[in-house]
């Protein structure tokens, strides 16, 4: 794993490197229940992004199929930067194995989440657990359908499910690594 030791290059990762993936998971989640609220069927829509409209019609497949991979990926790599993957055959959260040059919440000095709900410091602390089900389901079926290419697909991930897993993370990351830096909010689309 990667270590940051001084405020800047914190600073600097935070910026460049964890809110990228944020504003992702944030267009995500917005693409995700507007297709979730119209059945997936867009006659024609607009999606607000602060100044900028996007229309779409009913191809809007082009577009939006990648931006939800971006997502369901994003998801698991924020897992992953908080230092656990989840496990395919029960849920449960595992040590994530990092690599000499990743970046994790540790690199950024701030604790590993403890994955113990009777601890204070619990990664899911105050999310529901319908939010903590889609996070966990997301990670999992993005080990199997988007981050290898593999005969599994992520049809099996609900549009509902997607989109709460992507505001659910965000929430974690606002909690655990943006708020004891002292940073602002992302900028957020839901």
């Amino acid at each position: 794993m990667h270590k940051y030791t001084n405020k800047p290059d914190i600073v600097d990762a935070v910026n460049n490197r964890i809110l990228p993936r944020l504003r992702e998971i944030s267009l995500c989640a917005k693409i995700s229940q507007a297709m979730f609220n119209s059945n997936e069927s867009f006659n024609n829509t607009t999606f607000e992004l602060d100044s900028l409209k996007i229309s779409v019609g009913s191809d809007h497949r082009a577009l939006t199929d990648p931006i939800l991979d971006t997502g369901i990926t994003m998801v698991r790599v924020m897992v992953q930067f908080l230092g656990y993957t989840v496990s395919n055959q029960d849920l449960s959260l595992k040590p994530y194995s990092s690599k000499v040059d990743d970046i994790t919440i540790e690199s950024l000095n701030l604790p590993k989440p403890s994955k113990n709900p009777s601890d204070a410091d619990f990664i899911f602390a105050s999310l529901t657990q319908a939010e903590i089900d889609a996070v966990k389901k997301v990670t999992v079926k993005t080990n199997n359908g988007v981050a290898h290419l593999t005969i599994n697909e992520t049809r099996t991930i609900g549009l509902d499910e997607l989109a709460l897993a992507c505001t659910s993370i965000q929430k974690i990351v606002q909690r655990v690594v943006l708020n004891p830096l002292g940073a602002n909010s992302i900028k957020v689309y839901w």
